[in-house]
């Protein structure tokens, strides 16, 4: 099938990063499953993914950093993998716990320094928070003194710092839930494990067999490589063999920097990669037979943040008729994508659509929409 045939953009989920001027911090982060992990070595020289034979499709996944492209590997684990889904969310445990750890040692800093607390216990406590390896030891062993603590901490930080508690990917939805993550038997829910980033360490690969669709089943492979900017060039030595690019761009971008340079825009930084994808996928042999679908994600984060950080204040050629709206907003951010693909050419029945990768029916509205689409293609061509 032409290789326009099938440009698909998508929209939705939320990562950690930071504004421009914010520290850095971390976040829900879990180390990549070893299942089926590759290095980027590995990658180029396995034979295992063939061109489509069969009722087989191939599919990798690309985008920069904190795109959320890890919580669409989850959500194709959760609909065709149940038991690494599973695994997956109870190892997330530890990440979560350290998430909040961290979330407060950069909270408590964003206090003022004067700021008065109820009882001197209770500003040595957070003095203790505030020391790395002090805080450490405050959630290992964890009693119920400290615990009342934390609680009434995050009450003084909500009322004090407001709007700056969302830096962070999924900041205020764990903290409000501190006293069940940081439980001795506490146990993520599929929204938590969603939530909690998995950051991309080596390429990763998974193989979904007998997936019923159309009366037929289907081999899905899905590749997932890292979006670090000095990983990228990795990913060109992979293309001859994928039939279907998901390149995923995050809409909550539009007002955060990279963490490798503080000085770029991610938004941007992710709308440059976009056309170095498609000039690359120009010089691979099979060209005519590839297809990119493009996810722009994180709406729900994107709706959040318009309301108090106007769009136009990081792309000033953006002109709203009407400050702060959402679909304005997540109109222009697309439009930049379609005229990159009209410049080389490859704009052809572009279909759009935004999402978010955390929504639980993320499978139903998504991926099976995706599947329908492609195996349809395969089908007709």
């Amino acid at each position: 099938m032409p290789f326009c045939t099938r440009l698909l953009c998508c929209t939705g989920d939320t990562s950690d990063a930071r504004t421009p001027n914010s520290k850095k911090s971390s976040s829900p982060t879990i180390p990549p499953s070893d299942y089926d992990g590759k290095s980027k070595n590995e990658l180029k020289r396995d034979n295992t993914l063939s061109p489509p034979v069969g009722n087989s499709i191939n599919f990798m996944l690309l985008g920069t950093a904190g795109s959320g492209k890890s919580t669409i590997f989850k959500q194709f684990d959760k609909m065709f993998q149940t038991d690494l889904f599973t695994g997956g969310r109870s190892e997330s445990v530890e990440a979560i716990k350290e998430f909040i750890r961290a979330s407060f040692l950069r909270l408590t800093r964003l206090l003022r320094e004067n700021y008065e607390y109820e009882s001197e216990d209770l500003q040595l406590f957070v003095g203790d928070l505030q020391d790395s390896s002090k805080s450490v030891d405050i959630f290992d062993n964890l009693n119920d003194n400290a615990l009342n603590n934390l609680v009434q901490i995050w009450n003084i930080i909500k009322s004090e710092l407001g709007s700056q508690i969302c830096q962070q990917e999924s900041e205020f939805y764990f903290m409000e839930k501190l006293q069940d993550c940081l439980s001795p038997n506490f146990m993520p829910t599929d929204d938590d494990y969603l939530r909690c980033r998995v950051e991309t360490q080596r390429s990763e690969r998974r193989r979904y067999e007998n997936v019923s669709f159309g009366k037929q089943n289907w081999v899905l492979t899905l590749t997932d490589v890292r979006g670090n900017k000095d990983d990228r060039r990795s990913w060109f030595s992979s293309f001859e063999d994928v039939d279907y690019f998901l390149y995923i761009s995050s809409l909550a971008d539009y007002n955060l920097c990279m963490e490798e340079d503080t000085s770029r825009n991610r938004l941007k930084d992710s709308l440059e990669t976009f056309g170095e994808v498609l000039e690359s996928l120009k010089t691979v042999s099979s060209f005519n037979k590839k297809s990119v679908i493009v996810l722009l994600n994180k709406e729900d984060s994107f709706k959040e943040k318009i309301r108090t950080d106007p769009l136009e204040n990081h792309f000033t050629h953006f002109r709203p008729n009407k400050t702060n709206d959402v679909t304005e907003g997540k109109y222009f951010i697309k439009s930049q994508f379609v005229q990159i693909a009209r410049k080389k050419g490859l704009d052809e029945k572009m279909d759009v659509k935004f999402t978010s990768a955390i929504d639980r029916k993320f499978g139903d509205k998504i991926i099976q929409s995706l599947l329908k689409n492609v195996i349809s293609d395969i089908l007709k061509n």
